[in-house]
């Protein structure tokens, strides 16, 4: 566990972070546009939010962050009915009265919600993996023992993840709205659409896209741990609660590096795994992302110099 870490993490939830916040929601009003433009072609809405997006950068305070996400709501979710196919959308948004949580009687709400839930587990389990706290959180409150920080993870992947999952299964026809019960009064999903939903998220959760930041292909799965995440979200929250300072912005002179290695000796592997630790993120079992500046590239590379033999390991 990294307990370091998540004293930072502790630390910046409880004194919280504009930088981090902003980034979250930077990202998921980017994504909510990604969305628009792909399922509807017909207004300048996606423009209005991408405005709306590069205006978060000018919000002094939480307050004011939520404000602007909340409008950005109001025009994703006022047109979500709109991604749906002429022939499915009349009966899926016949009780429509847009976005609601807990307690939604309607089919879209329905299964939006338990696509949520399914992104909300990946999203504890990556913080857990990575040794941080799901519960200590940014945006969220940890209150009622939310798990605040894989809410505030999430936020960015609901609309290319859980939306899209629900979206396409209706489309292409794999969910209905038989598979809705109403028993005992209220509208639940069967075992046929919860089977549906899991399955089209898992499959787009193994969907490979090219990285925003590195540039190599990744799975969201990959994307959406705190290691490998996009510069606006998950990365940012990892690298600054690494640091301990709250900022996910960059030095100047600072790169990414991906670092592979193969290393024969099992002692030398431990080694060389704790000294690239130290300077940052693993992200496969051999495999680092080290965000740096190139004085301290060449540091990092005398100590591993120090540590392989050059002749065997790689």
């Amino acid at each position: 566990v990294n307990g370091l870490g998540r004293v930072h993490q502790h630390e910046i939830s409880a004194q919280g972070s504009l930088p981090l916040a902003r980034g979250m929601i930077r990202a998921k009003i980017a994504n909510q546009a990604t969305m628009l433009r792909r399922w509807y072609k017909a207004g300048d809405e996606a423009t209005f939010l991408r405005f709306l997006q590069h205006s978060i950068d000018e919000c002094a305070s939480l307050p004011e962050i939520f404000a602007v996400e909340g409008r950005a709501a109001a025009v994703y979710f006022g047109l979500f009915p709109m991604f749906l196919k002429d022939g499915k959308r009349q009966d899926w948004v016949e009780h429509w009265s847009g976005r609601q949580g807990r307690g939604a009687g309607d089919p879209l709400n329905l299964c939006l919600n338990y696509a949520y839930g399914l992104l909300l587990t990946e999203c504890v389990r990556a913080l857990v993996a990575c040794g941080l706290d799901p519960h200590a959180g940014i945006l969220h409150s940890a209150n009622r023992n939310k798990p605040a920080m894989a809410l505030d993870l999430m936020e960015e992947f609901r609309p290319v993840i859980a939306d899209s999952v629900v979206v396409s299964a209706i489309n292409n026809g794999q969910l209905r709205l038989r598979y809705l019960s109403s028993g005992l009064g209220e509208a639940t999903l069967d075992q046929r659409a919860k089977k549906v939903l899991i399955t089209a998220h898992e499959a787009r959760m193994a969907t490979e896209i090219i990285h925003p930041l590195y540039g190599y292909k990744v799975s969201w799965r990959r994307r959406r741990s705190p290691s490998p995440i996009s510069p606006g979200g998950g990365l940012g929250i990892c690298c600054a609660i690494s640091r301990g300072d709250g900022e996910m912005s960059r030095q100047p002179d600072e790169m990414a590096y991906l670092i592979a290695y193969d290393i024969v000796d099992d002692r030398r592997r431990d080694m060389v795994a704790k000294v690239l630790g130290g300077y940052g993120n693993r992200v496969q079992y051999s495999v680092f992302i080290v965000v740096c500046t190139k004085a301290a590239l060449l540091r990092l590379r005398r100590k591993l110099t120090g540590v392989i033999d050059c002749e065997e390991d790689s």
